[in-house]
């Protein structure tokens, strides 16, 4: 799998999760998850990332934007080292994130870009 598809593959399996709650639940929690065209240009926005930086993601969902972000490092071909700190308040999502964080942190560390990352299943705020 190419890191592209890390990042469609973490929004359809968020959508998984979301697709069996009703629509009022959803709307009620603010659940919501960014599709990856906003996703890559919400990445591009950040300007340089220095190696050693921290990605705070407080609401991570099933981790698009932050597979976002490094789509975006391993195309800019520069060997970087990034930490990354998420949070998210539901358990299937944080689950979500976690499998998606281990596949692409993998595959990006074959690439030069090596991920340190954190998922917590707990409110940020």
């Amino acid at each position: 799998m190419v890191i592209s598809d890390y990042l469609s593959h973490s929004y359809e399996q968020g959508k998984r999760v979301l697709e069996k709650r009703p629509s009022a639940a959803l709307k009620g929690g603010g659940q919501f998850l960014t599709p990856p065209a906003i996703a890559r240009y919400m990445a591009k926005q950040l300007g340089q990332i220095q190696s050693g930086a921290t990605l705070l993601e407080p609401a991570v969902g099933s981790g698009v934007l932050v597979c976002a972000v490094i789509e975006r490092l391993i195309a800019e071909n520069y060997p970087i080292e990034l930490w990354v700190e998420a949070y998210e308040t539901d358990p299937e999502l944080c689950d979500v994130a976690r499998q998606v964080l281990t596949q692409t942190s993998q595959r990006a560390g074959q690439q030069g870009v090596k991920i340190h990352w954190q998922v917590y299943c707990e409110d940020f705020i």
